[in-house]
């Protein structure tokens, strides 16, 4: 194996494997770019495959998942197309009777999902919360962290809330979206650790109960998981729309919830660019928007962001990035110390003060999804306070990067993983993600999928 130098994230350099050296490692890449990819055209392994038209891309099943070589229509297409049809949430996700009849029978809500926060996350929460206020309940929403900038759009109404904020809201339920780990919630976990009954929507490999979610012994759990949905927000979709139409049906005038709910699905998929994106997804979002161009064109805009020039040319330099590639199989990863997220933190903020470390982490992991379509599979290492490093995973196919989140102790789904490691370094982690990408770029996934199974 030749173990190249490490370069800074905008260096270019061309490695050119031989026969005799199989295994290398070598930097080529763009420089960081806006927080959402270019419409219409997204990079898949070496080439840059144009979304074929929606009527042209009909599996025989909805549930189906695109082969590897293949990519639905982006929204913009699919909006267009009378014949891409808009399947509503319940048509395609059934939530369980014990769910259902935990939220309808609770009249004051929790609704908390996960830190650091993502689209899914905050967009179920908001969904969620608002939906169930129309229903005559009582809700509060709870992601107890600030909110970036490419996220805080969706919270156009100030609805959510810190876990300080709700210390007296006596809750008849607990309702975790997106997330069932209670290490995950932040200072909730203490109003979850009381709650006198607990229901879970998540899209994420686990198994919820009190013993797993910390609570008191027999506290009744209701809990919804299903791996196969893209979102948590498409799930939560169907069981809020299920509920309402008992009431009477869904009001017309639903957008500040379906918005959000939308805005979920959306951001998951990478706008329904990731190989494993099930088709059925974007009927539903074209469904939650009211097959509404002008819906997605606002969405659009409130979900952009990009970070000050100045900012992204120090992430440019400074961010270590590898690239370790074998006979046309290729992984890559990314460093930031704290050094280095703290010095872009303060070059943003003098072009913009509200600017926060949430959103130079925002624009890290918007690089981590570009580099997964380039290279397969990508990994994103950040430096935290009190000696932990945050791993985030993505790949093209489903299956690998929560195999290599597991691998080091974390978890994951489609595409997507990640791990927080305690009492870690910069420097032993990369070393041990360096290890671990090594075997599946050298065609041990196997291996590495017992390793994560252990």
């Amino acid at each position: 194996m030749v173990v190249g130098r490490r370069q800074p994230l905008g260096h270019s350099r061309d490695h050119r494997p031989t026969p005799q050296t199989p295994l290398q490692e070598h930097r080529a890449l763009p420089s960081l770019g806006p927080t959402h990819p270019e419409l219409g055209v997204r990079a898949h392994g070496d080439q840059n495959l144009q979304h074929i038209p929606a009527q042209q891309y009909r599996p025989q099943k909805l549930s189906q998942r695109p082969a590897a070589n293949e990519l639905l229509a982006c929204p913009e297409r699919a909006f267009s197309d009378v014949k891409f049809e808009a399947l509503a949430p319940e048509a395609v996700f059934t939530p369980p009777k014990a769910l259902l009849d935990s939220l309808r029978d609770a009249k004051r809500v929790l609704v908390v999902s996960h830190v650091p926060p993502d689209g899914d996350c905050v967009g179920t929460a908001l969904g969620v919360a608002r939906a169930l206020t129309s229903m005559g309940k009582t809700a509060c929403a709870v992601v107890d962290t600030d909110l970036p900038k490419n996220l805080s759009g969706l919270d156009d109404r100030g609805d959510l809330l810190r876990a300080r904020d709700v210390q007296d809201f006596d809750a008849d339920l607990v309702l975790l979206v997106d997330v069932a780990q209670p290490d995950r919630i932040g200072n909730a976990q203490a109003l979850l650790q009381n709650a006198p009954k607990v229901a879970v929507i998540d899209h994420h490999r686990a198994e919820p109960n009190p013993q797993t979610l910390g609570l008191k012994p027999g506290t009744p759990v209701a809990a919804w998981v299903d791996e196969n949905a893209d979102s948590a927000s498409l799930m939560a979709a169907s069981a809020m729309r299920t509920l309402a139409k008992e009431q009477g049906g869904v009001p017309e005038d639903w957008d500040h919830v379906t918005d959000p709910l939308a805005a979920g699905a959306a951001t998951d998929t990478g706008w329904f660019s990731k190989s494993s994106t099930r088709p059925c997804s974007l009927h539903v979002f074209k469904h939650l928007l009211g097959s509404s161009d002008k819906r997605l064109k606002g969405m659009r805009s409130r979900l952009a962001y990009e970070l000050p020039q100045a900012a992204q040319h120090l992430l440019n330099r400074a961010v270590k990035v590898k690239v370790t590639s074998d006979h046309g199989h290729s992984a890559v990863w990314m460093s930031a110390d704290q050094r280095t997220l703290k010095e872009a933190l303060q070059r943003a903020q003098r072009v913009d003060p509200d600017v926060t470390l949430s959103d130079v982490s925002g624009t890290l992991m918007n690089r981590l999804d570009q580099l997964a379509l380039e290279h397969g599979v990508a990994v994103l290492l950040q430096d935290e306070p009190d000696g932990q490093v945050r791993i985030s995973t993505r790949s093209v196919d489903p299956e690998v990067a929560g195999a290599l989140a597991r691998a080091v102790g974390g978890g994951g789904k489609h595409g997507a993983g990640g791990a927080v490691l305690d009492n870690a370094t910069l420097m032993k982690t990369r070393q041990s993600v360096q290890r671990v990408l090594n075997q599946w770029v050298l065609g041990q996934t196997s291996q590495l999928r017992l390793m994560g199974s252990c």
